[in-house]
């Protein structure tokens, strides 16, 4: 159990560290490929500050992945629109 609470606290801190990108998908798939409509919209709804206005994606901080899988999040946001919903974690 120990170790198990460990690993937890360490993935969380590492999460505070990292930088996370969303982005709607047109073709179901979690590439390279740029976001597609609804992205900006879906992360004005959650209050992203960071659009790559290139690469058609949010980035935002690691402890926000959360609003990715709740109710009305990125997730929901893009399905809404007959599109998928990619995130990618990056750590610094």
């Amino acid at each position: 159990m120990k170790l198990l609470t460990t690993a937890v606290t360490l993935l969380m801190a590492s999460m505070a560290n990292a930088e996370v990108f969303y982005w709607c998908t047109g073709n179901g798939k979690c590439d390279n490929a740029p976001g597609v409509g609804p992205t900006y919209d879906c992360g004005k709804k959650l209050g992203y500050d960071y659009y790559d206005s290139n690469r058609k994606r949010w980035r935002t901080s690691g402890d926000t992945v959360k609003k990715f899988w709740e109710t009305g999040g990125f997730y929901d946001c893009c399905h809404a629109k007959n599109k998928g919903a990619c995130y990618d974690i990056q750590n610094q």
